[in-house]
């Protein structure tokens, strides 16, 4: 099951639309919202979703992925890193 999004989950607050994506995602993973292992959307399903660039999603999984919160990388999908 993939990790759903809505527009809604992004507002023009002031705050990085690529902030906000990794705020909502560390969120959701300390809720027990997203498992283990568990997709998240691709770039473009955020970009097409909540009218933002590729690039802003991708900026935010390469910060999540080095800060250990996901796995993946080109032509591999991002999913929820194995909690430790």
């Amino acid at each position: 099951m993939t990790y759903k999004i809505t527009r809604v989950d992004l507002t023009r607050s002031g705050i990085s639309f690529r902030r906000q994506i990794i705020h909502s995602i560390i969120n959701a993973i300390r809720r027990g919202d997203l498992k283990e292992y568990q997709p998240l959307p691709t770039t473009r399903e955020w970009a097409d979703i909540c009218c933002i660039s590729q690039f802003t999603v991708l900026s935010a999984y390469q910060v999540l992925r080095r800060m250990g919160y996901i796995i993946g990388g080109p032509g591999r999908p991002y999913r929820v890193e194995e909690f430790i």
